[in-house]
């Protein structure tokens, strides 16, 4: 009997104002091309006074479960509680998905892409009241390693406790329950502090459909270093800015994103570069319009934390700096390593604004080896689209 496949994601896919939403979106569109017999069910963002919480609403092969976040940000802003929106929604926004899928009455397979442990949990402690065939998780990160993510102390063993379950029931229904993970790092961490094996690694993709490379050209009077990213929280960008007190005034910094409060900290902060016009803060701009700034620039860099949330993410910005045919300048972590070589990048050593200062100085200085690093980077984005990421899923999802 066939069974119906269902991808269950905890995002707003009807927007495109944040990574997460971008991939969710991307995703699942090429997993309905293979498939299009796949349902979706995601966050959706029409929920009113009226039907604050969790109206489910349905468009083609889509379910929406409008939310109306009416209390949420007075209490995240008294209290302080990362628990709310990082733990007990996703938890709220499972038990609606179920009240969808219980109404299928066909074996099923699941793929999620987790946004908390005790989403996992409430999904698997159902596997035979939903007769749920198969379920795969697909984690990005363990929340409890992200420091912006929770305040109190009680927040964080909370979670670390929570995790140590979900695993355990995973280990238990490992017959029928499945782990994705974005990168080996990731992965590797789930092995050696959870016991759990048998993960597949789906990295992350991009979808600019580009048939050249742009063109690598430093012989002008200024040169523009890019950084693009929707958030500039916990992932060390203040190293981008302060490299720029050790290159001279040929090259600038544009920073396209980040939050208003985000942006305002570092004009305050940075206000001298900014006079001196070798930083430009832009304002986030719709995704379609990355790839023109990506065009418009000379260098792109990606700077990361190697702890924390830093060691094991797999940004957006890589494989999109990778599709244009950026010459790319990168922290040296191990989860870019996982994507970027010697021959499709330059390093530089985490937290170094001067080391990085140095790489930018010498990819400038040497256009042919930037164009062979540039090249290189466009050739293996072919390997990180959308399109690629949806069969890796779709043939690990059907092939048991």
């Amino acid at each position: 009997m066939k069974k119906h496949i269902y991808c269950i994601i905890y995002s707003f896919i009807e927007n495109e104002n944040s990574a997460n939403e971008i991939q969710s979106k991307k995703t699942f569109e090429n997993l309905a091309s293979l498939d299009n017999n796949i349902k979706g069910i995601f966050l959706g963002n029409k929920g009113s006074k009226r039907n604050p919480f969790w109206k489910i609403r349905k468009e083609n092969n889509k379910y929406f479960i409008d939310r109306f976040d009416f209390v949420n940000p007075y209490i995240e802003k008294l209290f302080k509680l990362g628990i709310i929106r990082k733990n007990i929604f996703p938890y709220l926004f499972a038990k609606r998905c179920q009240s969808i899928i219980r109404k299928d009455h066909f074996s099923k397979i699941i793929y999620i892409r987790i946004a908390s442990p005790e989403e996992g949990i409430c999904y698997i402690k159902n596997l035979k009241r939903l007769n749920i065939a198969r379920i795969f998780f697909e984690m990005h990160n363990i929340n409890y390693e992200i420091s912006a993510f929770y305040r109190w102390s009680f927040e964080n063993t909370y979670c670390k406790l929570a995790y140590k379950y979900f695993f355990e029931l995973a280990r238990k229904n490992s017959d029928r329950v499945r782990i994705i993970s974005l990168t080996r790092q990731l992965a590797d961490i789930i092995t050696s502090r959870l016991n759990i094996e048998k993960i597949n690694i789906v990295p992350s993709g991009h979808d600019f459909h580009i048939s050249q490379p742009k063109a690598v050209n430093f012989n002008k009077e200024k040169i523009e270093v890019i950084y693009v990213g929707f958030s500039f929280r916990y992932r060390d960008v203040e190293i981008l800015i302060q490299a720029l007190n050790y290159l001279s005034d040929k090259f600038y910094l544009r920073m396209v994103g980040g939050g208003t409060s985000e942006r305002e900290n570092l004009r305050k902060k940075y206000h001298s570069l900014i006079n001196q016009k070798k930083l430009l803060l832009g304002e986030p701009v719709a995704h379609f319009k990355i790839r023109e700034k990506l065009f418009n620039a000379d260098i792109a860099v990606i700077s990361l934390p190697s702890t924390g949330f830093g060691y094991f993410t797999s940004p957006l910005k890589l494989f999109e700096y990778m599709s244009v045919g950026l010459p790319i300048i990168a922290s040296d972590t191990p989860c870019l390593r996982e994507v970027l070589t010697k021959d499709s990048a330059l390093f530089f050593k985490p937290g170094d604004n001067q080391d990085l200062a140095n790489k930018i100085e010498y990819m400038a200085r040497n256009e042919e080896e930037a164009k062979r690093i540039s090249e290189r980077a466009f050739r293996d984005s072919k390997k990180y689209t959308y399109f690629e990421r949806a069969k890796k899923i779709y043939q690990l999802i059907s092939r048991e």
